[in-house]
């Protein structure tokens, strides 16, 4: 089974759409607020992954591992596509 994290921050719209799709589809994930006092470990890491990816660090940051705790896909904003590619269509 795949290891979903969406990272996220208080006030961020796409974190929001990005859960329901996966809610609606029955998918399980954790939540980690990468804005919470104490997390600015996480959120340094998440920018430079960001920078890695050649990406803008917009939030959610959503990472998916298989089931040998294997880092197969991770992406930045809500991206549907990457949702029905990697989640849903894995289920």
């Amino acid at each position: 089974m795949r290891a979903i994290t969406v990272h996220t921050t208080a006030s961020c719209q796409k974190c929001r759409i990005t859960k329901r799709k996966l809610d609606d589809a029955k998918i399980p994930y954790a939540t980690i607020d990468a804005s919470e006092k104490g997390n600015e470990l996480l959120a340094d890491a998440i920018r430079a992954r960001a920078d890695e990816l050649n990406s803008p660090a917009e939030m959610p940051y959503v990472t998916v591992y298989d089931e040998h705790n294997v880092l197969i896909a991770d992406w930045f904003s809500f991206r549907p596509d990457l949702i029905n590619e990697h989640i849903l269509e894995a289920n």
